[in-house]
């Protein structure tokens, strides 16, 4: 059986408080109001900035956001202005999105809590790179929607974390989805980051292809229509008409989880508890659910990225999902759940959770061209393997640019973020974890490809394709020999690691090839046709000795 990557960390965060720790500190984050930049009410203003702002975006967002968007208010003019403020006072509808919006593009190119926003837009932008780039979307076409991945922005604290869809954000006229954080989180809050992966790899992902969420909704029906759940034979309408009511946040949780694998399960459970306790919500509350709510039962989506877990290709994950399990189990305290006045068993909240979680993430979409969500993104074990050494930088405090730089060339700001919630769940140290990601994704975001001099829109569609797999690694000049149907290979590992860091460096080989002199580490199989040797050595290797 080969070594669980990631079970040292699993269970430090089993058998410490630091859970417990990071949960009750993020429930003074959730209730700080601190508001971000008031929006403008002269429309003069309005005009100024966004004509000052030209140029300070890279040229996909000046040409997908910003300009179209300053036309957009052009043709609105003062008027137009005045009457979009008086339709929405309250600025949750349109108004509210049009100075989200707006906000967007000005404290990107304003420079507002710069290195914050930096790392922010670094996160967002992977989780969007992670399933629609087209390094992850070979053998599916590009998405029919949106083309560049969302701008971020500080704000609306009561709101928490959310979205603006690109289908809402097309009224604007512009090609991409906004995501707010309330500004609170610009200083602490890795659980709250962690729930980035809902938004942008959930909501802004289902929404960017025409026809994907209605097929969603059909899979989670043909899976609960034909389960064999005797006991809901009564009432078995009303939860179908439950999980497809909630069918959109349902499938939201599933591509977090998909898109940064245990932390994002860890870090959407934590945050939901200490959002109860922030709100004051009495436990009664968290059993009963309605269909008149878009969203799940606390303990479903504990239930629901549980499952998703068993989905994921890496080792431990069983491990990982059942400790998500025994913490939905905890928050019911094994009382009844109630869903629109029917009863409803731990045991069938579970058994329809998983077919739930199961069926979106291994249905096989037309919209993605046959393909299922968990074959597009995946956690794997080389993500773990990655987070394990960001935990180790976080530990050091070495998380200074030029280590963040050596990190982009492999790590993603995932990973950065995934590192940051366990290391904070084992330790209960929201801050100096914080600090690190922080540190480490504005890094990263200076190295990102979108925001250099090139127009380019997404950092995974750069991705050479070659005729064999990995070309690039079969080299006569250094590293350990494979063996072949064509003869023999030497292949050569990645330049040396960082002087902190032991030897730990892994090799892909595609087909049959296979090592000629193993030594030094063991055989990874994150796919049928795929074997990845890792290599673990007290020192580098020499080149030759094989």
């Amino acid at each position: 059986m080969p070594k669980k990557t990631n079970d040292d960390e699993a269970q430090a965060i089993r058998q410490t408080n630091g859970f417990t720790t990071l949960v009750e500190a993020t429930v003074p984050m959730i209730r700080d109001l601190t508001a971000g930049p008031p929006d403008p009410q002269d429309f003069t203003e309005v005009l100024a900035r966004l004509a000052a702002a030209e140029g300070a975006l890279p040229q996909a967002y000046e040409d997908a956001v910003r300009s179209p968007f300053e036309a957009f208010v052009h043709r609105l003019g003062p008027d137009g202005f005045a009457a979009l403020l008086s339709q929405d006072p309250d600025r949750q509808g349109l108004a509210r999105c049009f100075f989200d919006v707006l906000h967007a593009i000005l404290q990107n190119a304003e420079g507002y809590e710069f290195q914050a926003t930096n790392a922010f837009q670094e996160t967002v932008s992977d989780l969007y790179d992670g399933f629609l780039g087209a390094e992850d979307r070979r053998g599916v076409a590009p998405p029919d929607q949106a083309v560049i991945a969302p701008l971020v922005k500080w704000g609306e604290p009561a709101f928490g974390p959310y979205t603006w869809p690109v289908d809402v954000t097309r009224n604007f006229d512009i090609g991409c989805t906004i995501v707010s954080l309330p500004p609170a989180y610009a200083q602490r809050g890795v659980l709250a980051w962690s729930a980035l992966g809902h938004e942008t790899g959930g909501h802004d992902i289902l929404s960017a292809d025409t026809g994907l969420m209605s097929e969603v909704v059909r899979a989670i029906e043909t899976a609960l229509d034909t389960a064999d759940m005797p006991a809901l034979a009564n009432h078995k309408p009303v939860i179908v008409d439950a999980w497809l009511n909630w069918a959109n946040e349902t499938a939201s949780d599933v591509l977090g989880v998909l898109n940064m694998g245990f932390a994002a399960a860890l870090g959407v459970t934590g945050y939901l508890q200490a959002a109860r306790k922030a709100y004051g919500t009495s436990d009664d509350r968290t059993v009963e659910g309605s269909t008149g709510s878009p969203h799940p039962i606390d303990a479903l989506r504990g239930y629901v990225a549980a499952q998703t877990l068993r989905h994921c290709l890496y080792t431990g994950a069983s491990q990982d999902a059942d400790f998500i399990d025994a913490l939905a189990d905890a928050s019911l305290e094994s009382r009844t759940l109630s869903v629109d006045g029917c009863p409803w068993s731990v045991e069938e909240a579970r058994d329809s959770a998983r077919r739930v979680a199961r069926a979106i993430a291994r249905t096989r979409y037309d919209a993605l061209e046959r393909h299922a969500l968990a074959s597009i993104q995946n956690w794997r074990d080389r993500d773990e393997r990655i987070v394990k050494e960001i935990i180790g930088l976080l530990h050091q405090g070495e998380c200074e640019d030029a280590v963040a730089a050596w990190l982009n060339r492999e790590a993603f700001g995932t990973h950065a973020v995934a590192a940051a919630v366990l290391l904070a769940a084992e330790t209960g140290d929201d801050a100096s974890s914080f600090k690190g990601m922080r540190t480490i994704l504005a890094a990263m975001h200076q190295a990102n490809p979108v925001w250099g001099p090139l127009p380019i829109a997404v950092r995974g569609d750069i991705a050479p394709h070659p005729l064999v797999r990995n070309a690039a690694l079969l080299r006569k000049d250094a590293g350990f020999l494979v063996r072949g149907p064509f003869g023999k290979a030497l292949v050569r590992p990645p330049t040396a690691a960082p002087p902190s860091l032991p030897w730990r460096r892994s090799y892909e080989v595609e087909g049959p090839w296979e090592l000629a002199s193993p030594r030094w580490g063991r055989w990874d199989y994150p796919s049928p046709r795929k074997r990845r040797w890792e290599y673990a050595s007290p020192r580098p290797p020499r080149w030759g000795i094989f």
